[in-house]
């Protein structure tokens, strides 16, 4: 198996109600420069305890996985 393949990203939100889970490698990584995404990213940056979400250039970054579904 390809070292690549094996990446792993965890994330939570910061009351841990929210987690998820993406394995492998990313489809593509990009940022948007869209209206939309800036303003949404303006007003998440103004919540309290809120980390940055705009870059730098005003763009939100995005990853996007390949969704995978398990059976248990």
């Amino acid at each position: 198996m390809n070292q690549k393949q094996d990446e792993q990203l965890c994330a939570t939100c910061q009351c841990g109600k929210v987690k998820f889970e993406a394995v492998g490698r990313p489809i593509v990584t990009a940022s948007c420069y869209c209206a939309s995404c800036q303003e949404a990213g303006r007003q998440f940056e103004q919540l309290a305890s809120a980390p940055p979400v705009l870059d730098p250039d005003s763009g939100t970054t995005m990853i996007l996985y390949r969704k995978i579904e398990y059976n248990a």
